[in-house]
């Protein structure tokens, strides 16, 4: 749901629309807004003209497979199962305290800023 006021009553005017994820890159790099993404995107989607923002006030972003329900066989089983296991934390992991790894982890959030754009 997206907000159309701010906490204290102002309204929020909508911005710029977009189709991709590539093109809403495009409009943050222009000015023309932010976009949270999760820390992993800065390594899939590094862009020059565009500063990736950490922050850590906000839930983490969890992410899960999807497939077409038409589509469901033995081999989407397999691949689910594998990247299921793969994803398990580690006993050395499940003991470290919770925010040990908020530097490094790619489930936190991070804010797109492009280079123009005025830290809040």
């Amino acid at each position: 749901m997206i907000s159309v006021h701010t906490p204290a009553g102002r309204p929020i005017p909508p911005g710029p629309r977009s189709d991709s994820f590539n093109e809403t890159l495009t409009l943050v790099a222009a000015g023309r807004g932010v976009f949270p993404v999760a820390a992993s995107v800065p390594e899939f989607y590094p862009r020059p003209d565009i500063a990736y923002i950490p922050f850590d006030d906000a839930p983490a972003i969890e992410w899960a497979p999807v497939w077409l329900k038409t589509n469901t066989t033995a081999r989407v089983h397999a691949l689910v199962r594998a990247a299921h296991a793969a994803c398990r934390p580690t006993t050395a992991a499940a003991e470290e305290p919770a925010d040990a790894h908020r530097a490094t982890d790619p489930s936190r959030p991070r804010r797109l800023l492009s280079e123009d754009s005025e830290l809040p």
